[in-house]
């Protein structure tokens, strides 16, 4: 799955940029999906724990 697919798929169980986003997506790339990003410096750190997590589901 492409980090792109795996975006739309956070998106779309989040319905746009929520608390869990707001922690730093912007400096992993999720703010180019994203209107009214924050950002900052866990970027990294959400975003590797959303792709663990999502790929857990859909794993399933």
């Amino acid at each position: 799955m492409e980090d792109s697919e795996l975006y739309e798929l956070v998106l779309g169980r989040l319905g746009g940029c929520g608390p869990v986003l707001d922690v730093g997506c912007g400096s992993c790339g999720l703010a180019v999906f994203l209107r009214g990003c924050r950002g900052g410096e866990a970027g990294f750190g959400v975003r590797n724990e959303m792709l663990r997590s999502l790929n857990d589901e859909v794993s399933k």
